[in-house]
């Protein structure tokens, strides 16, 4: 589970936004339950996996923050997701995340573009 922001907390409620599998959210749910946490699930929405192949030539990092990128946003207008959270999720600094993207990205243009 990939904790996201935001995560609020008050004196009687607690809102807590994750990226999670389905087997991986039905074990948090299960521990709030086994805990007798009240809970509620406002949204749940699935991310997009695929894509990007094997043979694509990107690296595993760089395919995984690409996919990251595009399933939270990062490439819309406007723009839903950026760096710092990207980050975040992946435990990596601003830099290397944007040096991953831009390195990824460049590879996938030359491979279209020429």
């Amino acid at each position: 589970m990939t904790p996201t922001t935001p995560s609020v907390i008050g004196r009687h409620v607690a809102t807590l936004s994750f990226l999670a599998d389905d087997d991986t959210a039905k074990r948090v749910f299960g521990l709030l339950d086994g805990g007798g946490v009240r809970w509620r699930l406002w949204s749940r929405r699935a991310i997009r996996h695929g894509g990007i192949n094997a043979d694509d030539g990107l690296t595993s990092r760089q395919r995984e923050i690409l996919s990251l990128a595009w399933d939270l946003g990062y490439f819309d207008i406007p723009v839903r997701t950026g760096l710092e959270e990207l980050a975040e999720l992946t435990d990596l600094s601003r830099n290397t995340v944007s040096q991953h993207l831009r390195r990824g990205m460049r590879r996938i243009l030359r491979e279209s573009l020429l």
